[in-house]
């Protein structure tokens, strides 16, 4: 929900950063804009009529919005399940579980505390922390998803881009 609702007055240019609160718990979040990530967010500068950083609400009206919102989790889920596909993954792949995966690889194979995941998560329940983790470590999965995905990532992107619509 956040990044599709972020509007340019969150992004500071100076320092790269997100600051933010998020819509679904009012959590505040300070955050660093990766050098891959700003470059990302520069494309699309000055594309939203409303002053979101990415263009995928065009309307003030709260019922259309929250359609327009519900289209663009759909049209990322459907490129992550292409990319999933495409690598052979038995798993699908969608927004769920790309941040599932992100709070198990933490966990397993950095050793990240599960505060801090749950911090980074935003999430207000340590319990709801606990589920996202397989502690058991799906290691197919989870190696596939750090290195061979995120090697071939910026190629899949170009060859998506004609199937899917920008990010």
């Amino acid at each position: 929900v956040d990044i599709i609702f972020l509007k340019w007055e969150a992004v500071n240019q100076f320092n790269k950063t997100l600051g933010y609160s998020r819509r679904k718990t009012g959590i505040s979040v300070s955050l660093h804009i990766q050098p891959e990530a700003w470059r990302i967010i520069q494309k699309y500068r000055g594309k939203s009529e409303l002053g979101y950083v990415f263009p995928y609400i065009t309307t003030t009206d709260a019922q259309l919005a929250h359609r327009q919102y519900k289209s663009a989790i759909r049209q990322m889920d459907r490129c992550l399940n292409m990319l999933g596909k495409e690598y052979r993954l038995a798993t699908t792949l969608n927004l769920y579980t790309m941040r599932r995966s992100w709070a198990s690889i933490a966990f397993n194979n950095y050793n990240a505390h599960i505060g801090t995941i749950s911090s980074a998560l935003c999430h207000t329940n340590m319990r709801t922390t606990e589920l996202y983790i397989d502690r058991i470590g799906n290691e197919a999965l989870l190696l596939l998803l750090q290195n061979k995905v995120c090697a071939g990532v910026r190629k899949k992107i170009i060859q998506l881009k004609a199937k899917c619509p920008p990010i």
